[in-house]
């Protein structure tokens, strides 16, 4: 949401009764955050909790089978307009898998008065684009031979046997966001 000027408004009312926002379209468990101000959701778990926004203690109930929030004053009764918009200011998305899902998701607003009317659906969109991670190598992961980093080193005097030239234990490749390496 925009942290400045998303809104909802009522021309004949100054409360509302209640705001759904439907979450669409996640398919990365628990990695797939929404964040309200402080109240942390999965958008793989049921939850509740509670969040204050202005004046206002909100109960925020997430249902992973529909994807709805459905927030409402904390022991009942009506929701001051100022107050819901500093909530919905304040709500973040955040996917922390190395390797997301890439598509849209989406967030359906829907705000109602006191006198049970529904607003407009407002939507907002988040375009989720993977990043490669380039991969990575040890040559000595648990440093071993004293040379710090990812490197390796060891001595290899004239005569001598045949000397590894990475650390036989523990010298591994890791892609955090593929599992092969071309």
């Amino acid at each position: 949401t925009d942290t400045v000027d998303a809104t909802s408004a009522d021309v004949d009312d100054t409360v509302l009764d209640r705001l759904l926002i439907t979450a669409a379209n996640f398919s990365d468990g628990a990695d797939e955050i929404v964040t309200f101000n402080t109240e942390v959701f999965t958008l793989n778990t049921t939850k509740t909790g509670t969040e204050v926004a202005g004046g206002t203690t909100f109960n925020i109930a997430y249902v992973t089978g529909t994807g709805i929030f459905t927030i409402t004053k904390d022991g009942g009764g009506d929701m001051p307009i100022g107050d819901v918009n500093t909530l919905i200011r304040d709500i973040t998305y955040e996917n922390s898998s190395q390797d997301p899902t890439e598509a849209d998701r989406t967030f359906t607003f829907v705000v109602r008065d006191d006198d049970l009317a529904n607003s407009n659906n407002a939507v907002s969109t988040i375009t989720v684009a993977a990043d490669n991670d380039a991969p990575t190598i040890d040559l000595d992961v648990n440093n071993s031979e004293g040379t710090g980093g990812d490197d390796y080193a060891d001595t290899f005097t004239e005569g001598d046997a045949a000397l590894a030239i990475t650390d036989t234990v523990d010298a591994t490749s890791a892609d955090v966001d593929d599992t092969v390496l071309d």
